[in-house]
């Protein structure tokens, strides 16, 4: 009969028993101290094996509560993971979320981190330098990428932002087994839950929101370096990494509500900085320190009424970083809307307001109604145009156009009416109306009428004589004629008569013709050259 049996190094002898069915494991020395293997000849016990020690007589197994213990015997290289049944396969293989042992032994216990017992996980990994007793802190780099800015709130000061953010840091109190180069080392959240993760705050928010290792949170390790292997004691091979070698990353995607104070005085060539402020919660402000390494945008930077210039992560202060870091975005608005919905109507406005000055003298009622329509007109766009930005205490760019506006037809109204009383004529009557009635400038009419306000309590400060007694002119009746034609050659009759020759008149006239066109060139290019030189101005 043969005996299949394997001798060790020194004293151990391994030999299947057909009696017993199984492999007995004899020390040499003593043969009443034994172990006994229940696996077949064929197998030749390797792969995961387990090995009853209840008759062994040895110090290592005298302690253990359990008679039974693992043991795994291979014929694999250095870089191989034995299967339990004894299969070799490639480490990198081990744990890459497919099969690769034929018995799928490598895809079970596959853990990744390993935490010490005195671990405390609301401690950040900070270490203490004890040549100067001074503490070093732990080193956080905080990268974002913003994904889309969603909306822009200017009423209520505030925007909102879609962005990721990404942590990574080094935790010297941890090991982490069988770490892959090609793959994701993604941590489990039972994982998670017993591990440090930096708590950041954004400080802008309306509740001060922090990050949080969630569901929602990926958070991953590194291969940064090389590994040990596992001491033979271990019942399989592990490849086991230093945490202070091998870095964390935590990544999420957050969709908050930001902070920004909006500065309009230059509205609409108005650019604007808004915030993401973020520092450390005070229980780790002593031992943690964040970098800022990286910013990158994702999404667009032209929006609906902005275009993203620029975008930097730095430190809020750089003479104490300690402060914290802050995410700067640089928007410039997008000003052809406002050209289109207000400049532009105004300056037709205008332009119209303008065009009353080379109406016909006799036209005065059509002037004074074009340019009071064309006040009321631009007084509603004032209106909504304010009603649409925050209330602020200063003057708003907008503000001064707006206002530069309605001037022009409120001094033209002012201007024309004056024109018009130095239009002398002594027969001269107006209409009230439908009816002509004669303004008396004579004593006895003042008298008169002084008379009836204090004796008969009646307001009435001139004598009407209406038409139906015939006591009027031709004229009179003429300028408020049903017949149009009839009227308006009365009218003109009338402005044909009056005298021309008042310097007040010609300047007025000039004033209207040549002063006021001349003043809102001015105004403008002086208004659009200070907004215009804003607007270009680099604020990165």
């Amino acid at each position: 009969l043969q005996c299949v049996c394997v001798s060790g190094d020194q004293f151990s002898v391994l030999r299947f028993d057909e009696v017993e069915h199984g492999w007995m494991w004899i020390n040499r020395r003593n043969n009443s101290s034994f172990a006994v293997i229940r696996n077949t000849e064929q197998s030749l016990l390797l792969g995961r094996n387990t090995v009853d020690v209840a008759n062994l007589k040895d110090k290592c197994t005298a302690s253990l509560l359990d008679s039974y213990i693992t043991v795994k015997f291979t014929s694999c290289g250095e870089n191989e993971f034995t299967c339990d049944d004894g299969q070799c396969i490639n480490m990198e293989t081990r744990c890459d979320q497919f099969p690769n042992c034929l018995d799928g032994s490598d895809e079970q216990n596959c853990k990744l981190l390993r935490v010490r017992d005195n671990y405390n996980k609301k401690i950040a990994p900070f270490q203490l330098d004890r040549k100067i007793n001074k503490i070093i802190k732990a080193q956080v780099n905080v990268s974002l990428s913003i994904i889309d800015i969603l909306k822009l709130m200017e009423v209520d000061l505030e925007f909102v932002l879609k962005f990721q953010i990404k942590l990574e840091w080094f935790d010297y109190r941890l090991e982490f087994w069988n770490l892959k180069e090609t793959s994701i080392n993604a941590l489990t959240e039972d994982e998670v839950s017993k591990l440090w993760l930096p708590t950041l705050i954004f400080t802008n928010t309306e509740h001060n929101d922090v990050t949080a290792g969630d569901s929602k949170a990926e958070i991953t390790v590194f291969r940064d370096s090389g590994f040990r292997k596992s001491s033979s004691s271990a019942a399989e091979e592990i490849n086991i990494f230093e945490g202070r070698e091998n870095r964390i990353q935590f990544e999420r995607v957050y969709t908050k509500i930001f902070r920004c104070e909006y500065e309009l005085s230059m509205y609409p060539f108005d650019t604007q900085i808004c915030y993401v402020k973020i520092s450390v919660m005070n229980l780790d402000k002593f031992g943690v320190m964040m970098n800022p390494v990286k910013i990158q945008l994702d999404g667009s930077s032209v929006l609906t009424q902005y275009i993203l210039t620029n975008w930097t992560l730095d430190y809020q202060n750089k003479t104490y970083p300690d402060k914290g870091i802050q995410l700067k975005m640089v928007l410039k608005r997008r000003i052809i809307n406002e050209l289109m919905t207000t400049y532009l109507p105004t300056i037709l406005i205008l332009v119209i307001v303008y065009a009353t000055n080379f109406f016909k003298d006799f036209f005065f009622e059509a002037v004074v109604s074009v340019n009071l329509t064309s006040l009321l007109v631009l007084t509603t766009l004032f209106i909504s145009v304010s009603g649409s930005l925050p209330k602020t205490a200063y003057v708003k760019m907008i503000d001064i156009w707006l206002i530069f506006a309605q001037s022009i037809p409120f001094f033209e109204v002012l201007l024309h009416t004056f024109l018009d009383t130095l239009r002398v004529d002594k027969d001269r009557d107006i209409n009230h109306h439908g009816k002509p009635i004669t303004v008396e400038n004579n004593d006895a009419t003042a008298s008169k009428t002084s008379s009836n306000i204090f004796n008969k309590k009646k307001v009435s400060v001139i004598n009407v004589q209406e038409s139906l007694d015939g006591r009027h002119s031709k004229r009179s009746d003429q300028l408020i004629s049903r017949d149009e034609k009839e009227m308006v050659g009365a009218r003109k009759t009338f402005y044909d008569n009056v005298d021309k020759k008042s310097k007040l008149l010609r300047y007025g006239e000039m004033t209207a013709l040549r002063g006021i066109p001349l003043f809102i060139i001015i105004f403008t290019l002086v208004y659009w050259q200070q907004g215009l030189s804003h607007y270009f101005n680099n604020f990165e």
